[in-house]
Formats: C-alpha cells, structure tokens, sequence
C-alpha cells in the first residue's frame, strides 16, 4: 500500500521547513498488518546518508503520529535500514522535531539515490504533515579550509543526569561513523537525586509517594521549581493529591534536586580501562566528581571542598583524584567540567562556590597534583553574576591567577543561553584574552556548544543590539565576526573544539504528570540535536561567521588544524606519570567511603525512594 507520492531535492533539505511547501500523509486506523511506504524520495545525486531528520507542523498533524514515526524506519535502494536507536513509543504525541535516524548497518558509507520512509500500521487514525526531512552526510571540517586532520571533540558526557552511561564500545562506533579523530570523556559534577522528584515533595512531605522517573537534564521542565503559571505538573493535579492525603494545597514546588555523585565518572574510567587499545588512542575520560562547595553544619552534603579523609588527612578531593590514577593508571587524561558559576543551576540551589582565600587554600593541594601531572581542568563560568551577585569572571580569574602552573579550560568561552545577549563581542574578546594572558601557554579558550560560545556567532538569536560602555547601540555582526577570527588567529595555540552533548544515543527520556500524560524533557538534546548535528550546526556557525567577517578575515589554514585537532592531540600527550602515594587497597577503600557518603546523602533527602546501597555503589568495591 502506498500514497503514490514522491518527492525530488537536495541532499542536505529535501523540504524546506516551510508547511506551504511540506507533505501531508494520512493513515486511516487498521490499515493492514504490513508496513506502509509513505514517502518515497528520490535524491538529486548519490549520495553517503549518515544520518536523516524528520520535521512535523503540529498544527496540520493529528493523532499520535510521534509514536507512529519514531516507530518507522527510512530505507535506502539497498534494503539497508535507518532507524532509531531505541525505542521511542511514547514521547510527546505532539513533538515538532520526531527522531534522528542513523544507518542500523555498519555500511553507511555506500552512496544511495533513493529513500522510503516506512511506517507501521497505526492504533488509531493519524495525519501528519512533514515540511522537513534531511539527509546528512557525515560532518567534517572541510568548508573551513584544507584541514587535513579529523575533528577531535573536545567536550562530551557520555552521561545522562540520572548516572545512566553510554558504554564506551558505543561510543567507540559513533566516532568512527562521524569520522572523528577522538574525544576528551566528561563525568558529571552534579547529578539528579533518584527518588527525589519535585512534586513527590510536594505530594508527600516523607517522599513516599508519586515515584517519578529522573529528568534527562537539570534544566528540563520537571526538573525546575514551578508555579502555577507553568508547573509541571499541573499544581490543580498535585492539589488533588495532596487533598487526598489530608495535606494543604501548595502554590510552588521546589525543583529537583542535584547533588554531586562519582558514579558516572566510576562507569567510563573503569569500562574505559579495559578496552581495546584502539579505543584507548581515541577516547579520553576525564574526573568529573570532585565538590567545589563548602559545607557548614546546615549542608545537606557530607563532605565538600574542604573536608579531609580522617585516614589520610588529605582532602576528600584529591584523594579521590589519588585512587582513579592508582586503580586506572593512565586512564585519566583530565579533570572536568567544574562549575564555578551556572546560572541554570542557581534554582536547584547554591552551585556557585565562594571563591575566596579559604577556598582557594582547600584547592592548593588539588591543583598542584594537576599541575605536577601536566593535565588540564576545565570550567564552567558563564559571564554573569552568580547567586551572590558577584562577577563570575572575578571566580574564575581568582583562580586562573591563583594556580598559574596548572592547564586550565574555559568551557564554551563563558557563554551561555543565561548570559546576556546584550554583551558585545569586543568585551567578550577582552576577558577571554584576559584569561589566556593569566599564564600563556597553560590556558585554553573552548568553543562548544550551539547555545554557549556558537550563540556569539548566530545573528537570528544574538539579537541586533549590545551594550558597550553602558550604552545600547546596534550590533555589528559583520565587524564582530571580523573581531573574533582575529582572536582565534591570534591564539590559535589556545583554542579546542567541543560538541557539549550530553548521552549519546540521545534517549527520548520521558517523565509523566500525575494523571500519566507523557512529555519529552530537554528540548536541546532529545529534540533537536545528536552528535553529528551539533557538530554540523558548529561548524556551520564558523563557516558563515569566517565568510560574513568585515574585510574577508577568516580563519587561517594553520588555526584551523590547531582548533580542531592538534591542540587537542597535544593536550593528550601532556599528562606525566605521577606518584599517588596510594595502594590499591588504600584506593579502593576512599572509593568505598566516597560512594557510602554520597548515598547515605541521597537516603537522608530522599528518604524510602532513594535507592539501595547495592544499587549505588558498584559492586567492584563492595566487601
């Protein structure tokens, strides 16, 4: 059965997002057992399709054609498959982008000239109207130059917020399919609490009650503190709840709560020191879980930057850095990413450390054990004031100044969707000079992220206007494009190249309102974005901001392989072999203790929904 319809277009958009120009496709309910051809495309040349988009309008759509969709797959003219990568049934019924398709075989490479989009029979009568379907080939820095030299990521979580992990075979796989030289591997420093969901809190003061799956990311919409204006759930749902248990109505609930753990950091450095040797020269973990808080006798946290391992009286911080180079030697290549100032995470509570000289006396041992090492720590410090309302940027020079022998990263060059839009690029440009000027040659500028550091180079959502020297005036795309190649050439030695995803099979994570309703959570990752996406919306952002720059002044041959391959590659080379001063049973029992701490912290929150100790903490070290 088929609707007879095909459609002819350019590889890269064969519809253009607008619905005037879009396909409707209708499915009456029961339309037979067999799949239904409803699109057959036909390509303009052949071409190697490593990965194919599907855009719907909501609006013409009817019925839950996500489900129907993500349920399909795209066949080539060879009979070889594209489909999800999981799974994906019950996601939002109404979603704008459905799915990233990737080749289920390993032969993505061959040239195809023809695509069918194949759908199962559908439960119910569905529409939809597809005005985007996309077919991508795998993303390189070609249109930047002749670089020679593959892509080397510079900034990825194999994580989720929940602690669940890609495995590093899978990992492994997605980097040879996008043709990538390497990656650098990021934990996470803080992680959603299990068992501990905002409305469960606002159900039942004890938290045993209204179990919820954890969000994907921190910044998803039942991850945040809500009201009634946008409160998911609804606050009329979890009033109806709440009076059912004899309890007062709330107004707010608070938001989900995050707290730092070292599981996701124990998943990919001891998966990561087991692999093959080929997997080794191309994937690169980093520590994730040190704690930049304080804590005082009100903390909900046990230990923080400052607390000392009684058996040891060495911080809790540097023990932990001692026990993964004493039980995985060379399986730690850095340290990141450390928050010292998120704007996103100020609702879940205070994640911006006080930087001062306590603090940076309880850090001294810590950095110098990098610094002796060679390896770099990266942070995150958005450009904006913190939760105390102190100047970020004060934080981070506080610290670049304070450890000048240790190699530091400034995560996505301080930007973020919480930095104002209204900064100009020329004081932008003169805190990241700033920063590398801190101690030349130990201090990396990193460019990640579509909506971090790229934003500065995406006119349709920077704006036309900034702020300079206290005055508003329009925005000079062209001289700012100009402005910050001349800064990427003139510290080409000092930049990298990163993607910030986050999962890498990207799951349609879901979580529920009270009365069941399904809804996708974090629109940037789920929907929207996979590997190769973000690196192909990055890479499209430098092309046009190298080619819109005033004066033609682009980017240079030499800049172009640093950025995006040898820094990186270097920066690999660097780390020294160092003494830990640890045995492995001394290693393994600061694991140990580490991993009791961080769980009895999620029982004294979280109560009867947090987990169980054997569910926690990894088997390896449990006696």
């Amino acid at each position: 059965m088929s609707t007879g319809i095909a459609a002819h277009g350019e590889l890269a958009a064969l519809y253009d997002g607008d619905p005037a120009t879009g396909v409707t496709f209708d499915l009456a309910q029961g339309a037979g057992d067999a799949p239904v051809a409803f699109l057959d495309v036909e390509l303009s040349a052949p071409a190697a399709v490593n990965e194919i988009s599907i855009e719907v309008d909501p609006a013409k759509s009817q019925g839950n054609y996500t489900a129907l969709l993500s349920r399909g797959a795209i066949v080539d003219d060879d009979d070889r498959t594209f489909g999800t990568m999981e799974d994906q049934a019950n996601v939002d019924p109404k979603a704008k982008r459905v799915a990233y398709l990737r080749p289920l075989s390993d032969a993505a490479t061959t040239p195809v000239t023809r695509l069918s989009l194949e759908i199962p029979p559908a439960s119910g009568a569905v529409s939809v109207h597809i005005t985007e379907l996309s077919a991508y080939e795998r993303p390189t820095p070609g249109p930047l130059g002749d670089a020679t030299a593959p892509v080397f990521d510079v900034h990825f979580h194999p994580c989720a917020f929940s602690n669940l992990c890609t495995s590093v075979d899978d990992i492994f796989k997605e980097q040879e399919r996008h043709g990538l030289g390497g990656a650098f591997l990021f934990g996470l420093q803080h992680n959603l609490m299990r068992g501990l969901s905002p409305w469960a809190k606002a159900v039942s003061e004890t938290y045993d009650v209204t179990k919820m799956p954890i969000p994907f990311h921190y910044n998803d919409p039942g991850a945040r503190p809500s009201d009634a204006d946008g409160a998911v759930p609804p606050l009329d749902q979890v009033n109806e709840h709440r009076e059912a248990l004899g309890l007062a109505p709330v107004s707010s609930y608070d938001g989900w709560l995050v707290y730092p753990t070292t599981l996701a950091d124990w998943q990919t450095i001891s998966t990561h020191a087991k692999s093959p040797e080929n997997v080794k020269q191309s994937l690169f973990p980093f520590v994730s879980s040190m704690r930049l808080e304080k804590i005082d006798a009100d903390s909900d946290l046990l230990y923080g930057v400052c607390s000392t391992n009684p058996a040891t009286s060495r911080s809790w911080n540097e023990d932990l850095l001692r026990a993964f180079d004493t039980l995985f030697p060379g399986s730690v290549y850095g340290y990141a990413e450390y928050n010292l100032n998120k704007v996103v995470m100020f609702s879940h509570g205070s994640f911006a450390p006080l930087v001062d000289d306590e603090w940076l006396g309880c850090m001294k041992p810590v950095m110098q054990y990098i610094a002796t090492s060679g390896r770099p720590i990266g942070f995150h410090m958005d450009l904006a004031a913190d939760n105390r309302n102190k100047d970020g940027f004060d934080s981070l020079m506080q610290v670049a100044e304070g450890f000048p022998d240790t190699v530091m990263i400034w995560h996505h060059g301080g930007i973020s969707p919480e930095v104002a839009k209204t900064l100009s690029a020329r004081d932008h440009i003169e805190k990241m000079q700033q920063f590398v000027a801190s101690s030349p040659g130990k201090r990396y500028i990193e460019l990640s992220w579509g909506r971090g550091f790229f934003l500065r180079l995406n006119p349709t959502q920077l704006g036309d206007e900034e702020i300079q020297g206290g005055m508003t005036q329009p925005r000079d795309h062209a001289a700012d494009f100009a402005a910050y190649m001349s800064f990427l050439n003139e510290n080409a030695d000092s930049v990298l190249f990163g993607s910030d995803q986050v999962g890498l099979d990207f799951p349609i994570a879901v979580s529920q309102d009270l009365d069941d309703v399904l809804f996708v959570n974090h629109v940037n990752y789920t929907q929207g974005q996979t590997y190769g996406s973000a690196l192909r919306e990055e890479i499209g952002l430098l092309t046009r901001a190298t080619k819109g720059a005033e004066g033609g002044g682009g980017l240079e041959k030499a800049t172009i392989a640093k950025i995006f391959a040898s820094n990186a590659q270097a920066l690999t080379a660097k780390g020294a072999p160092v003494m830990t001063g640890m045995t492995e049973v001394e290693a393994r029992a600061v694991f140990l203790e580490l991993f009791k701490m961080q769980h009895q912290e999620n029982v004294n929150l979280a109560g009867p929904t947090a987990p169980a100790a054997k569910d926690f903490i990894p088997a390896e070290l449990m006696p």
